[in-house]
């Protein structure tokens, strides 16, 4: 089976193609009281794409109007 060979400017598309970042996919949600613990304030969270959750702040501190959240990989 023979090879298919490229000229140069697909073989220049591919890399250009490949150094392209990935697009960052953001997701939006709100945050709802939920209850209170004895040292927490406990509010639910639901978002696009799925996302669920609980997010508690310390009780007796202000509860801010926006939370942003930034994925952290592991390396």
């Amino acid at each position: 089976m023979k090879k298919a060979k490229m000229s140069g400017k697909e073989i220049q598309k591919q890399v250009e193609k490949a150094k392209k970042p990935a697009q960052s996919l953001d997701a939006k949600g709100q945050f709802k009281f939920y209850k209170d613990t004895k040292r927490f304030h406990a509010y639910n969270v639901s978002g696009t794409h799925g996302i669920t959750g609980v997010i508690y702040t310390p009780r007796g501190e202000d509860v801010p109007d926006t939370i942003t959240l930034k994925y952290e990989k592991k390396s």
